[in-house]
């Protein structure tokens, strides 16, 4: 059938020309050259305020932050397809309609993490930090949780967890373990979040209103925590304060004979000057035990200072040792003391993770989005149970000796951290077989209870 047939204008066969113009039409309103074309147009607050984030952008966000007021410019595709929150303010009673068909959202984000994502959202991944800060980590990972994006951080989130897999030796872990400890619920990451939730219990303390605080001088319920993670650290704390305060009680009643302990064990020369030793290891334990507020022994929700700070009273505890008018050497006393490092590494043993089994569900869920540690399965253990559910389902377990660094890391008065040595190395060296002299010296070098 021809062409005039069917009324329809004969086709005419392309030229050259008109094939190479075709092939450099863009494919796709998502151009790599975009980077190129606002390669300067960074979130500034200057000028007006205003992040393009491409050549073709049909909505816009209001990103209040302070005083300051940041206008991104984006594309509400991009936007809403990559997460449904967005989507729902874009679409709903939130935004605002222009003439001109622009939708306008008004949020109150951190505007440098809003842009990490709004980075990602229009695949500009050039402009994602390859090592961001804990900072921009802990911002970015608010957001993710908040949008329901997690997804999203996938191709960064093991090189980014890797990055802190030895933060908890870092000099900020302290100040910035609540930070961690977030960043490691949203991206699945359970080892720092033990490490950094021991590190919470370890290092809150209680003001004079009773509220326990942060060490940066912050409320603990002010902070942003994981869901159930609050009382769970607050009642860990105390339970393991009350057990460290009755090991510290046990040898003080029996040295001061308020209730005798029949096979004590602090004088390691039993045959010889018991009392004269005890005397003697007594009278050089307490002025540090009193300087810390920890003798007479008070009761647990009486003090008020961090397990850490105790724990570094304990530790620089240095004993004066007895030497008797037949002192020899092979009868020294110098390995004599309370054991009082060995009670409370004990009991930091035996210490509670804020991490539950009931948390585990998240952090698998959230690993096998990012792919940290393995897709979830380095850190979590299925195993069959018959739940009321059904035959053939499984429940996450977490192992029971769950122990992390911090809990046996050696920080002294000074806030030093003794790196080269923990308490789990010295018992380990103490345990060596050695000559009754080596051991001795051993013991009161390293185990607690300096000569």
């Amino acid at each position: 059938m021809s062409s005039s047939e069917t009324g329809d204008m004969p086709l005419e066969p392309l030229t050259a020309d008109a094939t190479i113009a075709a092939q450099t039409q863009p494919l796709s309103p998502i151009e790599e050259q975009d980077d190129n074309i606002h390669q300067d147009q960074e979130i500034s607050h200057s000028d007006d305020d205003l992040a393009v984030f491409h050549a073709d952008t049909d909505a816009a966000i209001k990103v209040e932050s302070g005083e300051d007021l940041v206008e991104f410019k984006v594309i509400i595709s991009n936007v809403t397809s990559a997460s449904q929150v967005l989507n729902d303010l874009f679409y709903g009673d939130a935004s605002e309609k222009l003439p001109n068909g622009t939708r306008v959202i008004t949020l109150d984000d951190e505007p440098e993490s809003l842009a990490i994502l709004m980075n990602i959202m229009h695949f500009r991944f050039a402009r994602v930090p390859k090592r961001p800060t804990v900072d921009q980590l802990y911002e970015l990972t608010r957001l993710t949780s908040k949008y329901k994006c997690t997804h999203l951080v996938e191709p960064w989130a093991v090189a980014w967890t890797e990055q802190l897999s030895g933060f908890a030796h870092d000099k900020k872990a302290t100040e910035d373990n609540y930070k961690a400890a977030w960043i490691s619920w949203e991206l699945g990451y359970e080892k720092l979040l033990r490490e950094m939730t021991d590190s919470l219990v370890l290092n809150c303390k209680v003001d004079e209103h009773g509220d326990v605080i942060h060490p940066n001088g912050t409320k603990l319920r002010d902070l942003v925590l994981p869901p159930g993670f609050l009382d769970r650290i607050i009642e860990i704390r105390f339970n393991t304060l009350a057990s460290i305060l009755e090991q510290i009680q046990i040898p003080m009643d029996h040295l001061s004979h308020m209730k005798r302990l029949e096979k004590p064990g602090f004088c390691k020369r039993a045959e010889d000057d018991v009392a004269w030793c005890e005397a003697m290891l007594l009278g050089s334990s307490m002025p540090k035990l009193m300087q810390a507020g920890l003798f007479p022994v008070p009761p647990a929700t009486s003090y008020r200072q961090s397990l850490q700070t105790l724990k570094s009273a304990v530790y620089d505890i240095e004993y004066k040792h007895w030497e008797g008018r037949k002192w020899a050497p092979h009868k020294s006393h110098t390995g004599c003391n309370l054991g009082l490092r060995d009670s409370i590494k004990s009991v930091l043993d035996q210490m509670a993770n804020p991490v539950q089994q009931s948390h585990l569900g998240h952090l698998f869920k959230q690993a096998q989005i990012t792919g940290v540690d393995g897709g979830g399965a380095g850190c979590l253990t299925r195993v069959p149970v018959s739940p009321a559910g059904g035959e053939g389902q499984s429940a996450l377990l977490c192992a029971e000796a769950a122990s992390t660094s911090i809990k046996t890391e050696i920080v002294h008065d000074d806030g030093l951290k003794d790196d080269e040595k923990t308490v789990s190395d010295a018992v380990d060296s103490v345990a060596a077989p050695k000559g009754d002299d080596e051991q001795s010296d051993t013991k009161s070098e390293m185990c607690g209870e300096h000569a």
